[in-house]
């Protein structure tokens, strides 16, 4: 699948991460740098202890840095992050407008 950047989705594997009541951080394996951008979305899987975050609906990013990615996402009321996991940036559908010639 691609969208307006003919890029195909990224997957990274996932080495924490933190809960917190309006942002979830999660922190990436040092091996290499992600490509994630604020307004992107990304789904887990395979993540052990958060189980709750596996094959939810695309979550959005609010903030990166070259280590991390900061998820509009409530997690309180999840799991204990144990271990494993991986991320996957999705593609989704957006607006586009147009002005008229007239």
């Amino acid at each position: 699948m691609t969208d307006h950047d003919g890029e195909q989705p990224k997957s990274f594997i996932i080495t924490f991460i933190e809960k917190g009541a309006d942002k979830t951080v999660v922190t990436l394996h040092e091996d290499k740098r992600h490509i994630y951008q604020e307004g992107d979305y990304v789904t887990f899987r395979e993540v052990e202890g958060m189980t709750e975050i596996n094959n939810t609906k695309p979550i959005k990013i609010i903030a990166t840095n070259p280590k991390t990615i900061t998820l509009e996402l409530d997690s309180t009321g999840f799991g204990d992050y144990f271990r494993q996991g991986i991320v996957e940036n999705v593609k989704v559908p957006k607006t586009v407008e147009f002005h008229s010639w007239e």
